[in-house]
């Protein structure tokens, strides 16, 4: 899959295993006291069912457009120096790293919002499909997050 840098940011859809340090190497920053990482895993059960593997599916170059997206306003909207996202497509086993966030900024409470404000908004806009596939085998695709309603903080 492709990788966009640029801006001091990383975007890329990878079907490789992804390397938390690497994510961290591009975020740190010598303006930033504070650099978060959301690392998402596939944990073994979802709605009562024991899950063997996760699969994902994406339309590339608009997913990867929709992250740029993201990154460029999570980085003016919470002031952040650096930005990295990294999502797994293809097969990814229990225990594995789905997705790697990483954001540094001046201050911890904007490293915190930026992370948050990211993985919700990478669910809710970037067209990037999930199928949980069980002990025996049914495959479910499972649906997106629902656009937060008019009362839910926005950022």
């Amino acid at each position: 899959m492709g990788t966009a840098q640029g801006y001091n940011h990383l975007v890329r859809l990878t079907e490789d295993k992804i390397d938390i340090e690497e994510v961290f190497r591009q975020v740190q920053d010598p303006r930033a006291g504070a650099v978060n990482l959301f690392v998402g895993t596939v944990r073994e059960s979802s709605a009562n069912r024991k899950i063997q593997r996760l699969e994902f599916e994406a339309f590339g170059q608009m997913a990867e457009n929709e992250l740029r997206k993201l990154v460029s306003e999570a980085t003016s909207r919470f002031g952040l120096c650096r930005c990295a996202v990294v999502h797994r497509l293809g097969l990814v086993p229990v225990g594995e790293i789905i997705m790697v966030v990483g954001v540094a900024a001046a201050h911890r409470q904007e490293a915190f919002q930026a992370t948050e404000w990211l993985v919700e908004g990478l669910k809710r806009v970037v067209p990037i499909w999930k199928k949980e596939i069980d002990l025996q085998g049914n495959a479910v695709w499972v649906e997106a997050l629902p656009e937060p309603s008019a009362s839910e903080g926005k950022g």
